[in-house]
């Protein structure tokens, strides 16, 4: 990006607070308002980090939220921003200070809108509660605790957690898909190992396994390839042989469609 383009595209947005959001905000401008972002092969990057002559009024977290409010309220249709707020709470009634400003020149701009944005740049992006048989938090019915992802945001495999209940959706919500993916927004749950006491693990859906589960309403959840439940033991969550009327392999999702 040159200087003149970034000005052109409305540099900053000088109603954010010392920083984080500004890369979301701008990505998410840059590709409405008729320009692209691109991945240069082999190139290098470097940021080295200033000491911090600032401070974060109420702490760096809610300056954080603050500004990523911002950035919704401005470029995230009305019809999408609840989904955020579902997985951010804190996120939900927090002022977000004047927007005219950045309203006016998205319309100077004619930007394009968020639909847009993920009809063509991120189809990849699954929205938690469409084209799903069940979603929400996945709590056992014998152990009454839930699946809980630790907000897992990498690809490499990572272990599927149980957890008490707290039916947040950052960290606790999965969803059962159409075509039977138990998921997250990112990941997927799927076994790495055929054989009973197997751990399931969390994997990237777009470069990993997308194994298929089925499920019954309070009841199993199957694993298709290997015919096993998933069940709970003292250590977590487990596969094993599924064993009719065992109140350890039943589950209920907080909804069902």
């Amino acid at each position: 990006i040159d200087s003149k383009y970034f000005e052109e595209i409305g540099t900053y947005d000088e109603g954010m607070t010392v920083w984080g959001g500004e890369n979301l905000e701008m990505a998410w401008r840059v590709w409405m308002c008729g320009g692209r972002l691109v991945h240069l092969p082999c190139s290098h990057l470097g940021h080295i980090p200033r000491s911090q002559p600032y401070s974060f009024p109420g702490g760096r977290r809610r300056v954080e939220v603050y500004n990523y409010k911002r950035a919704v309220e401005v470029w995230v249709d009305p019809e999408y921003r609840q989904f955020i707020y579902d997985h951010f709470e804190e996120m939900k009634d927090l002022s977000t200070g004047d927007l005219s400003a950045r309203l006016q020149l998205k319309n100077n701009l004619q930007c394009k809108n968020f639909t847009w944005f993920i009809d063509n740049v991120w189809p990849e992006l699954f929205i938690y509660n469409r084209d799903v048989k069940a979603w929400g938090s996945l709590q056992n019915m014998h152990d009454p605790r839930c699946l809980d992802n630790h907000q897992y945001l990498f690809q490499a495999p990572e272990r599927l957690f149980f957890e008490a209940c707290h039916f947040k959706l950052a960290t606790q919500g999965f969803s059962l898909t159409n075509d039977n993916l138990l998921r997250t927004s990112l990941q997927c749950v799927v076994l790495k190992e055929n054989k009973e006491g197997s751990r399931p693990m969390l994997e990237d859906c777009i470069i990993g396994p997308r194994d298929k589960w089925t499920h019954v309403k309070n009841g199993y959840i199957k694993h298709e390839r290997t015919g096993l439940c998933l069940d709970v033991d003292p250590a977590g969550v487990v596969a094993m042989t599924c064993t009719p009327g065992s109140k350890s392999q039943q589950w209920k999702f907080t909804r069902y469609v």
